[in-house]
């Protein structure tokens, strides 16, 4: 079986390096789009909460990877925090500058893309704030209104159900990558 299409006397054949080129920036916009709807899912949860706005500033990072708008800060430093391992810190603040270095880097999440001959899409998120953790999976606060966050379930909801809704935007349109090879007398 060829890969060349005949019609009108063109001989045509599919660019195949130009349509997966297309293809996975394609991918790669609608996964950008799934974590920003995540990040921002989480952080309107989290921001309904602030205390010294730490927890908040630790989705920065993740967010500026994607280039997410983000909810303002509106918390204030606090003298003493409980690090990721439970461990008090006094002297200190717990503050948004301790966010965003918790959320720093590859800390928090990772997010990889691949290339468009090996498009391997992959996405994780973790929590690196101790009381944002605790708050989350309800340690604390339980009883109260809004606690636990249930923010990461909330998140990877409204990713699933952008990917769904996006998806028909990853494959190009096959006709745009057909190049003539031969054109008869």
């Amino acid at each position: 079986m060829s890969n060349t299409i005949r019609f009108g006397g063109h001989i045509m054949r599919p660019d195949s390096g130009r349509f997966s080129k297309a293809m996975h920036k394609r991918a790669t916009r609608v996964w950008n789009g799934a974590i920003t709807e995540f990040i921002q899912t989480v952080a309107a949860i989290v921001a309904d909460h602030q205390d010294s706005g730490m927890s908040l500033a630790s989705l920065f990072p993740t967010a500026a990877k994607v280039k997410a708008a983000m909810p303002a800060i509106t918390g204030s430093p606090k003298k003493t925090y409980i690090d990721i391992y439970g461990t008090p810190h006094t002297g200190s603040f717990k503050s948004e500058w301790r966010g965003l270095a918790a959320g720093a880097a590859d800390k928090c999440s990772k997010i990889s893309y691949g290339r468009p001959d090996y498009p391997r899409f992959f996405f994780r998120f973790q929590i690196r704030v101790y009381q944002y953790l605790m708050n989350e999976v309800g340690a604390w606060n339980a009883g109260v209104a809004g606690f636990p966050f249930h923010s990461i379930e909330a998140g990877a909801l409204a990713f699933q159900e952008y990917l769904e809704t996006h998806s028909d935007e990853i494959i190009p349109r096959p006709a745009e990558y057909l190049e003539k090879v031969f054109v008869k007398g």
